[in-house]
């Protein structure tokens, strides 16, 4: 299975007190068990560690040291390919898919991933053919 993660799953896990906390968590458990592979942008980094780096560079420091630890998920780097394909679909879809949104998407859709997960209300109300757009919810319903 080839899964990807919008950068809000791998900020629940980084924030224990986030009420979604516990479900990111067991879903990179489900994806790790089931020897998934599973890729997030680059631009997630940028997501993920605009907090931590807010707070101070030591809290930055061990978020990006976290990040790391994972290492069953690759970060994946934005070619002008997925950049193109961004845009497309930001084109096709129309003004409900956010330009970043439609980063995370391409990147999934060039690497092969049937999944995308991701907890952004708005971005589950969008469909692109080729993947499936899943929330933490669909965890309870899922075969990790």
């Amino acid at each position: 299975m080839v899964s990807a993660l919008d950068s809000n799953i791998l900020i629940y896990v980084l924030d224990d007190a986030s009420p979604f906390s516990k479900s990111a968590l067991d879903l990179l458990k489900g994806l790790e068990n089931d020897e998934a592979s599973v890729y997030v942008s680059t631009i997630a980094r940028t997501e993920i560690l605009h907090q931590p780096y807010q707070i101070s560079i030591e809290v930055g420091d061990k978020a990006k040291h976290f990040l790391s630890s994972f290492g069953f998920i690759s970060f994946v780097e934005v070619s002008e390919g997925i950049a193109d394909s961004a845009a497309e679909l930001c084109a096709k879809v129309g003004a409900k898919l956010k330009n970043i949104d439609s980063i995370h998407l391409a990147t999934a859709l060039s690497l092969g991933a049937t999944e995308f997960w991701t907890n952004d209300r708005e971005l589950l109300k969008v469909t692109v053919d080729g993947i499936s757009i899943k929330s933490l919810d669909d965890i309870k319903s899922s075969q990790l």
